[in-house]
């Protein structure tokens, strides 16, 4: 993208990307595709179930996110945050080295603290708990955020707990993970 949006740069290229908007995400998901040679999936004209079956770089859903950070697990947290997760306790009030805490059990690092993450669904109020993919459905006033940051509480470091911004907004604990949709064909190289 020729430029890193991120607010702090403390661990260098190993610091999360964050400050980034949806839709800057979305931009850059978009490229992403293209460099792979996969197709675009955000557009002006894109249909909502056009982006879900794209084979390119998307967000994940509310859904796909809390499934992979769940990774198998009912609980709505890790056992020991001190040793799982950034967060307010331990952040030093700011972000910190990727992958530094041991990974889930499907080995994806930093679903919970470090920085929030951009989802694919739109939300009005972004209640929390109200856990429905409603792509479509409502004015994209927000879009979904999960997985709590470097600046909130133990108790805000949750899978149940969601929140919701402006998509065109970036914000230093918020970031984004790409996703894509599989199909029948494929292998998880492109």
């Amino acid at each position: 993208m020729k430029e890193n949006p991120s607010f702090f740069s403390t661990c260098g290229t190993n610091c999360p990307v964050e400050n980034v908007s949806w839709e800057g995400a979305v931009e850059y998901l978009n490229r992403l595709s293209e460099k792979w040679n996969l197709p675009a999936c955000y557009g002006p004209t894109a249909a909502e179930s056009e982006v879900l079956n794209c084979r390119g770089f998307r967000l994940p859903t509310e859904r796909e996110w809390v499934y992979a950070a769940r990774a198998g697990r009912e609980a709505i947290n890790y056992d020991d945050l001190h040793e799982t997760e950034w967060h307010l306790g331990n952040s030093r009030g700011r972000t910190g080295v990727v992958a530094r805490w041991q990974p889930n059990a499907f080995g994806l690092h930093d679903m919970l603290g470090n920085v929030r993450e951009w989802c694919h669904d739109e939300c009005d109020e972004c209640p929390r708990g109200d856990r429905v993919d409603r792509h479509g459905q409502l004015p994209a006033v927000y879009r979904v955020v999960l997985g709590g940051s470097f600046r909130d509480s133990e108790q805000a470091i949750r899978l149940d707990y969601r929140d919701g911004a402006p998509p065109a907004v970036g914000q230093s604990w918020v970031g984004f993970r790409p996703a894509r949709t599989l199909h029948p064909s494929e292998t998880l190289d492109p």
